[in-house]
């Protein structure tokens, strides 16, 4: 998001500044660094997040959806770095999305779960032995 003005407009203009490139470069391979922590974290995230307490569960869900928006915007931004020249399109990751799909499979399991805690119903573990909520 350093220069979102950059990188809608049209990358011909970026093409024929050689400066706009090479100071670009670094920031590209920078947050790609970022990216690739932030998938990591998100693995571990999602790994848990069947053991999670609803209000953690709910911050978890909350992440992804703003993760969801960035990580949509950081693949335009490499789109655009790929056309402008910035980088070739070996050098950027293709960028994981998490789908609409996915967050509602979150959103579902957490109503379920919210659910089975008010009826006091046990709440189901990861090795499907029950738990008293």
């Amino acid at each position: 998001r350093t220069l979102p003005f950059l990188w809608k407009t049209d990358p011909g203009i970026a093409r024929h500044h050689r400066l706009v490139t090479i100071a670009l470069y670094p920031i590209v391979k920078e947050s790609q660094h970022i990216y690739y922590d932030a998938t990591e974290l998100l693995s571990i995230l999602i790994d848990q997040f069947k053991d999670l307490e609803i209000p953690d569960c709910v911050k978890v869900y909350e992440t992804f959806r703003r993760i969801s928006t960035q990580f949509d915007e950081l693949d335009q931004y490499y789109s655009w770095c790929k056309e402008a020249g910035v980088v070739r399109g070996s050098e950027c990751p293709e960028v994981e999305r998490i789908t609409r799909k996915k967050l509602e499979l979150m959103d579902e399991f957490i109503r379920e779960k919210e659910s089975d805690a008010r009826s006091g119903l046990p709440v189901m573990d990861s090795e499907k032995e029950p738990v008293t909520a």
